[in-house]
């Protein structure tokens, strides 16, 4: 009887965290940029990509480079199980530790933003484009870094005044397979500048 070979998990150090860049120019100051990515920290062993065994602190110091001085802003699009199961409940206390803003708006794996999230949307929705347009870092993540992150990306571009298509087609150049589903991109084509 053969054994079959243990893969690997994948961690920060073997996979160190790739963050997709959008940048929009400011003619009166620093750049705003938004990052899409995978979940920091994350640790999971049946990933449709394979097992991750990655090191929060690494990545989030990862996060800190990339952005560059820029105030950072971490939106987790997270539901709570999720948090749980990929063993990363101190992320909130970790990203406010290093004196960066946390937002936690769930969606679910593979959806649309729910009634929950267009009701909280409004009121952060304003505040992340004030930051954008003020040269922050805006960190984007779900736990493979492509659906919802893609979606959030996508409506923060457009309530900073992209038309939809063009805002999906600079987070896909950002993170390839940004916006996962057809169900996804009939919600963000359907999007409207303020």
């Amino acid at each position: 009887m053969t054994s079959r070979p243990v893969a690997l998990a994948r961690t920060s150090a073997s996979h160190p965290l790739q963050i997709g860049t959008v940048t929009l120019a400011n003619p009166t100051g620093p750049a705003g940029r938004i990052g899409l990515t995978l979940c920091p920290g994350k640790v999971q062993r049946d990933a449709a990509s394979g097992a991750w065994r990655r090191d929060l602190a690494d990545d989030l110091a990862a996060i800190a480079h990339w952005s560059d001085g820029a105030t950072v802003t971490i939106v987790t699009l997270l539901r709570p199980d999720e948090i749980t199961a990929l063993q990363i409940s101190g992320l909130g206390d970790a990203v406010c530790a290093r004196g960066w803003r946390w937002l936690h708006l769930p969606i679910d794996d593979g959806g649309v933003p729910d009634v929950a999230f267009d009701a909280a949307w409004p009121r952060h929705r304003d505040e992340l484009c004030r930051s954008l347009a003020g040269g922050g870092a805006l960190l984007v993540h779900c736990k493979g870094g492509l659906g919802r992150t893609g979606i959030v990306a996508v409506m923060i571009l457009v309530a900073s005044g992209f038309e939809a298509s063009a805002a999906l087609a600079l987070a896909r150049r950002a993170r390839a397979g940004a916006v996962e589903n057809g169900g996804q991109e009939a919600f963000v084509r359907s999007l409207r500048p303020p």
